[in-house]
């Protein structure tokens, strides 16, 4: 088993608090439904890639990515929300642009770093 530093699992632990009450805040200020969960992640999987594509260091990675990004996005929260409608369009939309949207969000982020770095 892998030894895990201090100050890894303090960078998680508190850019995961961070990043949740961010998501919270966010998600208070709309409607807090399936928009609002989407625009969160498509806008986390960005971030993700922007901070992806500076290469940052292992504890400021560890803070930013893992922790503060990891639970400001949220997959679970959009199959919760979708679950019991999970036939209907607006479910099945829902499900297509987070895992259409995050994926070429981090994408664009890592570029947008590559771009403005050439």
């Amino acid at each position: 088993m892998q030894r895990i530093a201090m100050s890894s699992l303090l960078a998680v632990s508190s850019g995961g608090a961070s990043g949740a009450l961010a998501r919270w805040v966010l998600d208070s200020m709309f409607a807090s439904g399936l928009i609002s969960i989407i625009l969160i992640n498509t806008l986390g999987s960005l971030a993700i890639g922007v901070v992806a594509g500076l290469k940052l260091g292992t504890t400021w990675a560890h803070f930013i990515q893992t922790g503060a990004l990891g639970s400001f996005t949220s997959m679970s929260a959009v199959i919760i929300l979708v679950q019991p409608n999970i036939t209907t369009t607006e479910s099945l939309i829902a499900i297509a642009m987070t895992f259409i949207a995050a994926p070429i969000a981090v994408s664009v982020g890592k570029k947008l770093i590559t771009v403005g770095l050439t």
